[in-house]
C-alpha cells in the first residue's frame, strides 16, 4: 500500500488535466475502478504499475528502496530505426516546445552547435541543415548525387522549422557555449564546398546567413530577450540568458523544466535523442548544469565587456575560416 501511495502522490505532481480520468484512461478501467486504486481500496496489479511507471516516465527503483544501489533510468527512444519521417522527427520537437512554452517552463542547452532553433530563422540555413541532415547523417538514398542547389524541401518542412523557432523565441531559456560552438556549423558548410555541394555563390550566401545571424544573437544577448530577425521587440520580456565557458565539453543535452516537471533531452546516435523525466536523473542534469554555469561567464545583459570578446572571438572564427572569394 505504500508503495501505491507514494505512486499516486507523484503522478498528482505530474498529470495537469483530470487526474482520476486520465488515470483510468492509462489503466483502461473504468473511473470508479480508478478511484479505487488512487484510494488504495484496491491494490495496483504489476501490469498496471509497470503501464503507470512506463506512461509517465517513473523510475521503479524509487519506490522499492533501490534508490540508493545501481539506478536505472527509463528513457524514451522515440525513433529507434533510421528509417523515420523527418516531418515526423521535426514535429515531436516542436510538440516539446510548445508544452514548454504553455507551461510556461525553462529550458536550459548545452551548446556543442548552434542550437538548431537559431538557424531555422533564415531560409538558406534552414534549408542547408535539412539537406545537411538527411544527405549526410541519415544517408537518404533519395538524395544521392544531389546537390544543395538541386535540394528543395517541402513547405510543410519548412514551416515546421519556423513554427518551431518562433515556438522558443517566445520561451525562457539558458544557453551555455564555448568557444568551439560555432565550429560545427562552418564546418559543415566548409566541407560541402570542398566536396562540391554547394557552389562557391551558395556557400557565400550561406556564410553571410551565418553572419546576420551571429549579429542578430549579438543583440537578443545584449537585450536578453529573445525576436525573430526581422521583427524586433524591445518590449518583449527578458527571456534570454547566454553563458560562455571556455573548457565546457558540450554535448547539445537540454533539460526542461515546467513548475514541478522535469524532463532531460540526451542527444543519442546521429540526430535521435531519448527522454526521461526520472526526478533524480534530472535533479542531477539540473545540478550540473548550474554547476556549470557558476564555472562560466554570463555574457547576457550588463557585461559588456565579455560579451564583446565573445562576439568578437566568433566573428574573427567567421571570417579566418570563410573561403576566400577570388
Amino acid at each position: 500500500m505504500e508503495i501505491q501511495n507514494r505512486i499516486f502522490e507523484d503522478l498528482k505532481k505530474i498529470v495537469s488535466g483530470k487526474f482520476v480520468e486520465e488515470i483510468s484512461e492509462v489503466l483502461c478501467v473504468s473511473t470508479d475502478a480508478a478511484y479505487r486504486r488512487i484510494r488504495n481500496e484496491k491494490l495496483l496489479t504489476i501490469e498496471e504499475t509497470v503501464r503507470l511507471c512506463q506512461h509517465y516516465q517513473l523510475s521503479f527503483d524509487r519506490y522499492v528502496g533501490l534508490e540508493n544501489k545501481v539506478k536505472t533510468v527509463p528513457f524514451l527512444f522515440p525513433f529507434p530505426s533510421l528509417d523515420f519521417s523527418f516531418k515526423a522527427y521535426l514535429m515531436s520537437i516542436l510538440q516539446n516546445m510548445q508544452k514548454v512554452k504553455e507551461m510556461n517552463g525553462e529550458v536550459f542547452f548545452s551548446a556543442k552547435d548552434i542550437p538548431m532553433f537559431h538557424c531555422f530563422q533564415l531560409p538558406g540555413l534552414t534549408k542547408f541543415k535539412l539537406f545537411y541532415w538527411q544527405k549526410t547523417m541519415l544517408g537518404r538514398s533519395d538524395l544521392t548525387g544531389m546537390t544543395y542547389s538541386d535540394y528543395h524541401p517541402e513547405k510543410e518542412m519548412l514551416d515546421l522549422c519556423y513554427q518551431i523557432y518562433e515556438t522558443y523565441s517566445n520561451v525562457r531559456s539558458t544557453e551555455i557555449w564555448n568557444y568551439e560552438t560555432v565550429h560545427g556549423l562552418i564546418s559543415q558548410i566548409n566541407y560541402y564546398h570542398t566536396i562540391g555541394y554547394t557552389s562557391t555563390e551558395d556557400t557565400a550566401e550561406l556564410y553571410e546567413e551565418l553572419k546576420l545571424l551571429i549579429k542578430h544573437l549579438l543583440i537578443e544577448t545584449e537585450t536578453e530577450s529573445k525576436s525573430i530577425i526581422g521583427k524586433r521587440d524591445l518590449t518583449k520580456k527578458q527571456n534570454f540568458r547566454l553563458f560562455y565557458n571556455e573548457v565546457l565539453a558540450a554535448d547539445n543535452s537540454i533539460y526542461a523544466e515546467m513548475g514541478e516537471q522535469q524532463v532531460a533531452f540526451m542527444p543519442h546516435i546521429i540526430l535521435n535523442f531519448i527522454i526521461t523525466s526520472d526526478k533524480d536523473y534530472c535533479d542531477y542534469i539540473k545540478e550540473v548544469f548550474e554547476l556549470v554555469m557558476r564555472k562560466s561567464s554570463l555574457v547576457s545583459g550588463v557585461n559588456e565587456r565579455d560579451r564583446s570578446l565573445f562576439f568578437n572571438y566568433i566573428f574573427d572564427r567567421i571570417k579566418s575560416l570563410e573561403p576566400k572569394k577570388v
